[in-house]
């Protein structure tokens, strides 16, 4: 029996991209607001290729993030200021095997074909606002508010649907004589999720006596 090893330099490049501007301006005379961006993004080739796993194992990642928040503050007078928040965010990712043959497992040797992996996306969408205010009525320190949040996440596979075959050795590899064939079979790749939920408040603090206070609130 004879047997060699094989060593190869595979390249991984992969680049960035970040930018996170940010914008502050007066609303009239008694308004603030405050806009922030970030987007953020990840590209690499050749993951998954290394050990047993041939350069065919390939798979090409994308990563993407971009969150904006919007935020204003309103002072109406001396004894009332109210604050609104906004947010939304977006993620996605996304893997590609760079190839699409089945899979070819020899025990103990290597892997080879397409990867299992097959098609990976996920998208998530994030949503929130949030408004606050703040008053004083004689004695009485008020605060209320609402929340509001809601969130989307699609997700896509096609993991598996290219199929396996599994050899038992090199020379069953050679003779055409796998051991074992699998594969998925997926009637609906995609699965998505829909979420709402939000809250209200009410906070009351009674300054009573100078030495007392007395709080009490809701939330629902």
């Amino acid at each position: 029996n004879t047997s060699s090893s094989i060593r190869e330099a595979f390249p991984t490049p992969i680049n960035y991209v970040l930018v996170a501007p940010r914008v502050d301006f007066q609303a009239g005379p008694r308004g603030a607001v405050t806009i922030r961006d970030m987007f953020y993004r990840t590209d690499q080739t050749g993951i998954g290729v290394g050990t047993l796993n041939l350069p065919s194992q390939a798979s090409n990642v994308l990563s993407e993030e971009n969150q904006l928040q919007i935020g204003e503050t309103f002072l109406a007078n001396a004894r009332f200021v109210n604050e609104t928040h906004f947010q939304w965010s977006h993620i996605y990712n996304d893997q590609v095997a760079a190839n699409a043959a089945p899979t070819v497992i020899v025990q103990g040797a290597f892997t080879s074909g397409g990867s299992s992996s097959g098609i990976m996306r996920d998208t998530q969408e994030n949503f929130e606002l949030q408004n606050d205010s703040a008053a004083t009525v004689g004695a009485h320190a008020l605060r209320f508010g609402a929340h509001l949040r809601a969130y989307d996440d699609r997700s896509f596979s096609t993991a598996g649907v290219n199929g396996t075959y599994y050899f038992s050795s090199v020379a069953a590899y050679q003779a055409h004589t796998p051991a074992q064939y699998s594969a998925t079979v997926i009637s609906n790749p995609l699965v998505r999720i829909l979420l709402f939920d939000g809250s209200l408040y009410f906070q009351d603090d009674w300054h009573w006596k100078p030495n007392l206070m007395i709080g009490a609130g809701l939330r629902v």
